[in-house]
């Protein structure tokens, strides 16, 4: 398979130790699962606490994340555990958590996780958690999306959606030639989607596969839609197709 047929798995390395992230994020780019023709990793370096972790993926989930459980130095504050129930919680983002404290094993187990590695991180343990990670993501990518419309539930392919927009309490799905409307938050919709969705501004979601160009204040799609973006999301929409336009998705 050619590189342009590579499908892109955005991976997020959060630690609150810039050295732990990098040295863990060389980890993960030497995997022997790293290297499957049939993928590209977009490996993303943070260093930080929770906010940091809020600011990464305020524009883009990434499909798998690795997260250091104690993302401070103060014993009791937020944890990684904490950051992944608020932020993750019903989405198809396969976590991995990352930890030097044994005491942690159970406290994991509150939120949904593909694997745990611990410090200091192997590089087999890290294959292993990498190739799990990857299994349940293309397992859950190849479900479809339920969309409740008057009463009935309808099955939609992700792909065939182009962009979605909040008005209050109601979500507008795109898809070619129709649009459907159903009670809903932006948010929860942007959670059960693929990486290729990214949010151009507060209110709309695109999906990246559909979008014929991108310029300062809007975005236009294959449809011939043109779509605000907001000077929030700017920046973050435009590495978000780029990178995506890079991996020939």
């Amino acid at each position: 398979m050619s590189s342009s047929e590579a499908t892109r798995i955005a991976v997020l390395v959060m630690d609150d130790s810039a050295q732990d992230a990098t040295d863990l994020a060389r980890l993960i780019e030497a995997s022997p699962c790293a290297r499957e023709a049939w993928l590209e990793l977009a490996i993303e370096v943070r260093a930080g606490g929770v906010d940091e972790l809020e600011r990464a993926v305020a524009t883009a989930l990434p499909d798998i994340a690795f997260v250091d459980i104690r993302l401070s130095d103060e014993a009791k504050g937020p944890t990684g555990i904490d950051a992944v129930e608020a932020v993750f919680a019903g989405t198809a983002v396969q976590v991995v958590y990352v930890s030097a404290y044994d005491s942690y094993h159970t406290q994991v187990y509150r939120t949904d996780h593909a694997s745990f590695v611990k410090k200091p991180a192997q590089a087999a343990d890290v294959d292993a958690a990498l190739g799990h990670a990857l299994k349940r993501l293309r397992e859950r990518r190849a479900a479809p999306l339920v969309l409740h419309v008057r009463g009935a539930e309808r099955v939609v392919d992700p792909a065939s959606i182009v962009y979605l927009e909040s008005d209050r309490r109601r979500v507008r799905v795109h898809l070619a030639g129709e649009v459907v409307e159903v009670y809903g938050k932006l948010g929860d919709f942007q959670r059960s989607l693929p990486a290729s969705f990214a949010r151009c501004h507060q209110s709309v979601l695109v999906n990246l596969d559909h979008v014929s160009a991108l310029g300062k204040t809007d975005v236009r799609m294959v449809t011939g839609d043109e779509l605000p973006v907001s000077r929030r999301h700017r920046a973050a929409m435009r590495e978000a197709l780029v990178a995506h336009v890079r991996a020939g998705r």
